[in-house]
């Protein structure tokens, strides 16, 4: 079933903050291909799930829902959100943008450009941070592989020696 603007749909209290956090940093050129309404907070809900999904299929994987995502981290997911919002209107852009030339006059409209290399400078930030988050949680749960002392057989302690910790969690 498809969404229709004058459909009205009740957001969870999870969703609403989402929404107005991101709808509070974001600059509203990015948000200007969906007026501000119900469509709108729609749009943003599935980009926030696209940056959930992000997070959760980066080892190790998670199951969190908007619903469910620790409060805490809000800003973070924002943040990963921002970089779905750059992508797309890097999207976007690249269909309206145009170069034209005419008896030595030339005009060049090239925003694709500007906003990838805002994306990578973005990117690097998103994977240091998503990097740090995914290791707090294996820290929490004690660490997790073959050299840690849950699997203390023959075969853990000889990969273990293999050359400063092979196989363990805390390698770069």
């Amino acid at each position: 079933m498809a969404f229709s603007p004058t459909q009205v749909v009740i957001l969870t209290p999870a969703q609403q903050k989402l929404v107005f956090k991101l709808t509070a940093v974001t600059p509203a050129g990015f948000l200007a291909p969906t007026p501000p309404g119900m469509a709108r907070d729609i749009r943003l809900l599935g980009l926030i799930g696209l940056a959930l999904s992000d997070i959760n299929n980066a080892p190790p994987r998670e199951g969190w829902t908007i619903d469910s995502f620790p409060q805490n981290q809000y800003d973070f997911l924002v943040f990963a959100t921002q970089i779905w919002i750059l992508l797309m209107a890097q999207m976007q852009y690249s269909l309206a943008d145009v170069s034209y030339t005419e008896n030595g006059y030339s005009i060049n409209l090239d925003r694709t450009t500007k906003i990838g290399s805002a994306f990578a400078n973005f990117k690097l930030m998103y994977d240091a941070q998503l990097t740090n988050y995914k290791n707090n949680i294996l820290m929490a749960n004690g660490g997790m592989g073959l050299a840690t002392p849950r699997y203390q057989s023959n075969l853990s302690r000889f990969i273990s020696i293999l050359g400063n910790g092979a196989y363990g969690w805390n390698i770069p």
